[in-house]
C-alpha cells in the first residue's frame, strides 16, 4: 500500500515536470536553444580546461605527444567559439540533422532499388526516402527555424505526456 502511494506521488512529481518543460519549451524555443547552447559550451570548455591542466600537471612518467594537450586546448577553444556563437550552434544542429535526412533517404532509395530489382514491393521505401530528401532539404533551407519547430514539437509532446502521466498517476486504483 506504501509503494502504491509513493508510485502515485512519483508519477504526479514526474507528471508534472514533463508538463512545465513542455510548456518551457512550447513557449519560449529560442530562449531554450540559447540555454542549450549554453550548457553544451559550458560543459565543452570546462571538460577541456580540466583535462589542459590535468595534462599541465600531470605526472612525467613517461613523454607526452602534443596531442595530449592538443586536444583538451582544441575542447577550449570549441566551448568559447559555441558560447559567443549561439545562432552558428543551432544552424550547426540543424545541418546534422539534415545530414542524417539525407543518409536515410540514400538508405530509403537504396533499399528500394534493391526491393524492386528482386520483384518486390518497394514503393513504401522510396516514398520514405522522398519524405527523408524534402525533409533535408527543407532542413538546409532554414536550419534554426527547423530546430525552433522541432523544440516546439518536443514541448507539445511533454505537455502531452505530463498530462497523461498525470492523470493516470491520480486514477491510479490501490490494490
Amino acid at each position: 500500500m506504501d509503494i502504491i502511494k509513493k508510485l502515485k506521488s512519483f508519477g504526479i512529481v514526474f507528471g508534472i515536470i514533463a508538463l512545465v518543460l513542455g510548456i518551457i519549451l512550447t513557449f519560449k524555443p529560442v530562449q531554450t536553444g540559447i540555454v542549450l547552447n549554453t550548457a553544451v559550451g559550458v560543459g565543452v570548455l570546462i571538460m577541456g580546461a580540466v583535462k589542459l591542466i590535468q595534462e599541465l600537471l600531470g605526472r612525467k612518467e613517461f613523454e607526452r605527444s602534443m596531442l595530449y594537450m592538443l586536444l583538451p586546448a582544441l575542447m577550449v577553444i570549441l566551448g568559447i567559439y559555441i558560447l559567443i556563437n549561439q545562432e552558428v550552434t543551432m544552424f550547426t544542429v540543424g545541418m546534422i540533422i539534415a545530414m542524417l535526412a539525407f543518409i536515410l533517404a540514400a538508405d530509403r532509395f537504396a533499399t528500394a532499388r534493391s526491393r524492386r530489382k528482386n520483384n518486390l514491393a518497394y514503393k513504401g521505401a522510396f516514398i520514405e526516402g522522398i519524405i527523408h530528401l524534402l525533409c533535408g532539404i527543407f532542413m538546409c533551407y532554414n536550419a534554426i527555424s527547423v530546430t525552433i519547430a522541432i523544440t516546439i514539437a518536443t514541448g507539445i509532446y511533454l505537455i502531452l505526456v505530463g498530462i497523461m502521466i498525470i492523470v493516470s498517476s491520480i486514477y491510479l486504483k490501490d490494490l
